[in-house]
């Protein structure tokens, strides 16, 4: 900065002693003009006067007539009016060298007054554009201390305030880019404290459990059998935990590109229903899917399975056994609609709010780590397109989806 304020202040002195040059050769340039136009009308003056003693002794020579208009001779001053020549009209040449020199003197005056008032203006000039500077300098050091809280917009016109204007507009730009950054790392610190909190208590339960087989060589294997059966499902658990968090991270941090892909929905949940088929024969659910076959949509296949299966796994598990659960499809020029319903007891208003949220485990979940309804949003949306619940007590549950086709 300091380098700058000097580079800066040497750029003034040399534009000034520019000025300075300039405004002398001005002036000699302008002394020029006055002096040739005063010996012009000088020489004017001369010729009528030698022309007329011509007239009257056309035998005098031109050094005698030299004497004479310098009102000299060998002998002390020559009477003019002896040539026919009046006073007056010396008094006239004397006159113009009088005028002459008052004029040169009054130019010299005002241009030397102008010339002082344009280096005061422009000291005052360059010490308001060095303060200007000196301030953007300042702003410039608040930036570096992370420091976006202050503005610096102008409503002028000139380059200073042009650039204040532009550093403002990276200020914000900085600013919101601390604030993203400052949300992120909530976001991981939420996150970690939420995996913490969720392992600590399988991870718990699967030390204890080894803890007794260990210890007890003795136990029945019928007890042996079932520890080992809870050790393997509190695992599967953590693992799906951990996945699942880990792609609602990736979501989160804005690092996952998605492709546009046209998929073709009948076949699309075809082949979700056949990856869920053993749970589905579990529940003894019917899945209907609806027979559009000609209907798509636009997104990333992989990210879009993983979201669809974790609403479709969602109505199954919460379905009433016996029952069905049925997706159709709807399509316009704008937007195209998926909706999942199932024929489970519903919802009140309040849970309704909370489906989405992280962990958010309601009263009739039985399975799960609470995760997959908030990574399908989270896919959905970060894939341009909006999901909504609609549940009401007693009547099922219905996901609508819908994606834009422009």
């Amino acid at each position: 900065m300091k380098l700058f304020r000097e580079k800066n202040r040497q750029q003034a002195f040399l534009w000034l002693a520019a000025c300075i040059v300039i405004f002398i050769i001005i002036i000699v340039f302008a002394d020029f003009l006055i002096y040739k136009d005063y010996n012009k009308q000088v020489s004017l003056v001369i010729v009528e006067m030698i022309s007329k003693i011509k007239e009257v002794y056309p035998d005098v020579k031109e050094e005698t007539l030299i004497h004479i208009l310098n009102q000299k001779s060998q002998k002390g001053e020559v009477n003019l009016s002896d040539f026919g020549i009046e006073k007056d009209t010396m008094n006239v040449i004397q006159s113009m060298e009088s005028c002459f020199y008052h004029s040169l003197f009054l130019f010299l005056l005002i241009f030397f007054s102008f010339g002082i008032l344009a280096v005061i203006l422009f000291f005052l000039y360059f010490k308001r554009e060095n303060r200007e500077i000196e301030e953007i300098i300042e702003y410039i050091d608040a930036i570096n201390r992370k420091n976006y809280d202050l503005c610096l917009l102008e409503n002028e016109e000139g380059a200073i305030s042009h650039l204040k204007n532009e550093l403002y507009k990276i200020t914000v730009m900085l600013r919101e880019q601390a604030d993203q950054s400052k949300k992120e790392k909530e976001q991981v610190k939420e996150s970690m404290a939420d995996i913490s909190h969720q392992i600590k208590t399988p991870i718990t339960s699967v030390l204890v459990m080894l803890d007794n087989l260990r210890e007890n060589e003795e136990m029945p294997l019928e007890l042996r059998q079932k520890f080992l059966t809870e050790i393997n499902r509190q695992l599967l658990w953590i693992q799906s935990l951990i996945i699942s968090m880990l792609k609602l991270s990736r979501l989160e941090a804005s690092v996952v590109e998605f492709k546009r892909e046209k998929i073709y929905l009948y076949e699309f949940f075809q082949e979700i229903r056949e990856n869920l088929s053993i749970m589905i024969e579990a529940r003894l659910v019917t899945v209907v899917i609806s027979e559009k076959k000609e209907l798509y949509f636009f997104g990333d296949r992989y990210w879009e399975r993983e979201a669809m299966t974790n609403l479709l796994k969602n109505a199954i598990e919460h379905t009433i056994e016996g029952t069905m659960v049925e997706i159709s499809f709807e399509q316009n020029y704008f937007y195209t609609k998926i909706t999942i319903k199932d024929q489970g007891e519903g919802m009140e208003a309040e849970e309704q709010k909370r489906i989405f949220e992280r962990f958010y485990r309601g009263e009739r979940t039985k399975n799960g780590v609470g995760i997959g309804l908030s990574l399908a949003k989270k896919i959905i949306e970060s894939d341009c397109g909006r999901v909504r619940v609609n549940s009401k007590k007693g009547k099922g549950t219905v996901f609508e989806i819908v994606y834009s086709n422009r």
